[in-house]
């Protein structure tokens, strides 16, 4: 049923965090926020709608190939790396 989180294979440099509520209601995978001077110390979170979904995005694109993440290609459009 849950999923057990492990950040050692994770190779994206603005991955910071995986949020999970305790019951399930919010999944999501918490990325730096580009540099947009908000005038407040924001993130970028990617909500997904299951566990199932949670674990294919952080394989496919945080521990893999995270210069084909749409969020990172546009982090990087932004101003990040």
């Amino acid at each position: 049923m849950g999923y057990k989180f492990d950040d050692k294979e994770i190779k994206c440099p603005i991955f910071s965090n995986v949020v999970r509520t305790g019951k399930g209601q919010f999944i999501g995978i918490e990325c730096l926020q580009a540099d947009v001077n908000l005038g407040f110390d924001v993130s970028h979170m990617l909500r997904l709608h299951t566990s199932q979904d949670l674990r294919d995005y952080l394989d496919i694109f945080c521990r893999d190939r995270f210069a084909a993440c749409p969020y990172y290609q546009a982090y990087c459009k932004m101003g990040g790396y």
